[in-house]
């Protein structure tokens, strides 16, 4: 088997495995798999027998390691999820073409067309599958929309048209483009209209005594003055969930109740969908310039 199909393979395996053990074990991947895939990673890029290529393949994934680290604290990424990333891009860290359509990207690491793809797959998954189960629940303590929500609404539908109108005029621009930037106006437009309601749905009011590490507090459905009060009273308080933090929380304010997600995103899912699109396509924002076929 070539080698590079066996990399795509591989590639392709870890994203679903990723995401079966984000799906079927309530986002828990265990350590050893994290790690091992990691080793795979590795073995991987050694396995180019290239100086050059080894080291520009050890610092993609450093760099993505280390920028999703600090999405990983502002609470945003699971830290399984930062892990899988490295690891894909230990796996392929470069497809000069994709396999099905596109333009060559040789100079453009795949872990960002992953990274690109899945956000975008996130605004179809996110809503289609939140919204639905948070208008069919009863639910407390969500913000309603207020006039300035859906002014922002306006605004970026608006922002979003007028681009569109841009890229049809001046750049002459394909279906697939406007397509794309359909979804991407129809998923922010969305989220933004339901957020309140998503967070209600997906968070639980909770003592440090059912909180773990790793758990997100959803400090956006909590008043400005409550979250002011919590960072002035705890040291450790921010939205990603530490040892430190629960440790706080049992000796300064042990019967406080915090929103904490509880049913949150399961973001392999959207990253399984960025990853496949990645190899079949490539970067699909990509299909907005003029120029792609």
């Amino acid at each position: 088997m070539d080698l590079l199909a066996l990399r795509v393979i591989v590639f392709a395996v870890l994203a679903f495995a990723y995401m079966m053990f984000d799906v079927l074990n309530n986002r828990n991947v265990p350590s050893y798999f994290a790690y091992a895939s990691l080793v795979v990673g590795a073995a991987f890029t050694v396995l180019y027998l290239n100086v050059a290529l080894i080291f520009y393949s050890a610092l993609i994934a450093v760099a993505t390691v280390g920028f999703g680290y600090v999405v990983y604290r502002i609470g945003q990424l699971g830290a399984a999820d930062v892990i899988e990333l490295a690891a894909l891009s230990l796996i392929v860290p470069f497809l000069s073409k994709p396999l099905v359509f596109g333009v060559a990207q040789q100079y453009m690491p795949l872990v960002l067309s992953v990274a690109i793809n899945s956000g975008i797959a996130a605004l179809i998954v996110v809503p289609l599958y939140y919204i639905p189960k948070a208008l069919a629940t009863k639910q407390h303590g969500y913000k309603r929309n207020t006039p300035a929500t859906y002014f922002r609404i306006a605004l970026i539908v608006t922002v979003y048209a007028f681009f569109g109108l841009f890229l049809i005029l001046v750049l002459h621009a394909s279906y697939a483009a406007m397509g794309i930037l359909l979804v991407i106006a129809a998923g922010s437009a969305l989220v933004m209209g339901y957020e309140s309601r998503m967070m209600a749905y997906m968070s639980q009011y909770v003592t440090y005594r059912k909180m773990e590490a790793g758990d997100i507090i959803a400090t956006g459905m909590m008043e400005p003055k409550e979250v002011d009060y919590a960072g002035k009273k705890l040291k450790h308080f921010e939205r990603l969930v530490t040892p430190e933090l629960i440790a706080e929380l049992r000796s300064k304010m042990p019967k406080r109740r915090f929103p904490v997600y509880k049913k949150p995103i399961p973001f392999a899912v959207p990253i399984f969908i960025g990853a496949i699109t990645a190899l079949a396509f490539g970067n699909v924002l990509l299909f907005l310039l003029p120029a792609y076929p």
